[in-house]
């Protein structure tokens, strides 16, 4: 004679934590890359209004302006700029040859000397040029968004709702 023995295990609780887990796994990564998407637009947001702020002083801001955006990448978001953005920011002070083959200083510098010599004057071989750092302040005022951002974004409110 045999006796059994039955277990009786309820698995609806297991079922939920599954389905939880699950929604974290797909929600938490679009909730992230959301929440990274709007800083780098914070970003372009500050470098913007820094160069905006700085029109008479910056040459050819306008281009510089447009060629600022947030662009997806593989593993998040990159902010793209015109190079003479970057130069005007890291060079060192150095002399500049005016009308060189290269396409970024020859033909900027070129244009920019022939807007701020009178016709008259003579137009210098070479220049001396130093660097116009607009860079640190907005992306200072753009790292001090990013806590509240996180704290108030989409990767927080889906860990509230718990995946849901």
């Amino acid at each position: 004679m045999f006796m059994a023995l039955t277990i009786k295990m309820d698995t609806k609780g297991l079922v939920e934590l599954r389905d939880t887990i699950g929604r974290y796994v797909t929600k938490l990564p679009r909730a992230a890359n959301k929440d990274l998407e709007t800083v780098s637009e914070d970003f372009v947001f500050e470098f913007r209004q820094e160069l905006l702020s700085r029109l008479p002083e910056l040459y050819w801001n306008s281009i510089l302006i447009s060629s600022i955006r947030t662009e997806k990448i593989a593993n998040g978001f990159q902010i793209p700029m015109a190079i003479h953005g970057i130069l005007l920011d890291k060079m060192s002070p150095h002399l500049a040859p005016m009308w060189t083959p290269s396409p970024i200083t020859g033909t900027i510098l070129g244009e920019w000397a022939l807007d701020k010599f009178p016709e008259e004057e003579k137009i210098p071989n070479v220049l001396y040029v130093k660097p116009h750092p607009w860079m640190r302040a907005p992306i200072e005022r753009a790292r001090n968004k990013i806590l509240e951002r996180l704290e108030n974004g989409e990767f927080h409110k889906t860990m509230e709702k718990r995946g849901r």
